[in-house]
């Protein structure tokens, strides 16, 4: 049996391609990535992600195993990926493109929202953590994605990979 590794976002920034991503500290992290190669194999190994995160397949396929079930995430799905479960890659299909988000718990946590009654009220992650996304969701995802790169990127360098006092910017 496999030894679970638990991974923390800081980590997590190491294993992914670094000419993709952005990040805020180590409470934020958005990437891209088109091969599991990039990631030195971490994500075939069982593992816990101290923090909430998200990978949509754009193209491609991943099975995912969480929590000893195994979901195929195909093109226009999503997985989401909540502290505590245990999850791994077991094979993916190429040609792959997909889209990762994390957060850290303690961002989570500031934000002041209930993502368990959002959860609860909207689907079972715990359950099915595989999501179908229809294509307004889609064209909301790219907007999102594209205002969050372009900040990331642009005038918040002082921001950008260092620790900031969250509540200094509330």
């Amino acid at each position: 049996m496999e030894k679970t590794q638990d991974l923390t976002l800081s980590e997590i920034k190491q294993i992914l391609p670094d000419q993709v991503m952005s990040s805020l500290a180590d409470d934020f992290i958005i990437s891209t990535f088109d091969s599991l190669a990039e990631t030195k194999n971490a994500l075939y190994y069982p593992s816990r992600i101290d923090g909430f995160a998200f990978i949509y397949v754009v193209k491609g396929s991943l099975d995912i195993e969480s929590n000893l079930k195994t979901f195929c995430v195909g093109p226009g799905e999503g997985f989401v990926y909540v502290p505590g479960n245990i999850s791994m890659v077991k094979s993916v299909v190429h040609p792959l493109k997909c889209v990762f988000v994390a957060v850290s718990k303690s961002l989570i946590s500031e934000l002041q929202f209930d993502f368990t009654k959002l959860y609860e009220e909207s689907f079972s992650v715990l359950e099915n953590p595989c999501i179908r996304i229809d294509e307004r969701a889609k064209e909301i995802g790219r907007q999102y994605y594209s205002l969050i790169t372009t900040i990331l990127e642009s005038g918040m360098e002082a921001l950008k990979n260092t620790e900031v006092d969250r509540k200094a910017i509330k």
